[in-house]
């Protein structure tokens, strides 16, 4: 599932949550649970990273 989020902060947070969350899967023996924590982590970083890049062309353009 791909969420929207609104800025980059909200990513990245998102994106550790994520990571925590696969790791209590793993340490409970989930692998196949951690798996898809781990996917969602990686949409989150993919998706800080193209509005990380929003955001700083944007400030470039207003300066």
């Amino acid at each position: 599932m791909a969420r929207r989020f609104k800025n980059s902060d909200e990513a990245l947070t998102v994106q550790e949550n994520d990571l925590k969350c696969r790791d209590r899967a793993r340490k409970w023996g989930m692998e196949e649970s951690a798996k898809k924590w781990q996917a969602s982590a990686d949409h989150s970083l993919e998706e800080w990273i193209r509005l990380t890049e929003e955001e700083f062309n944007a400030s470039r353009r207003n300066n």
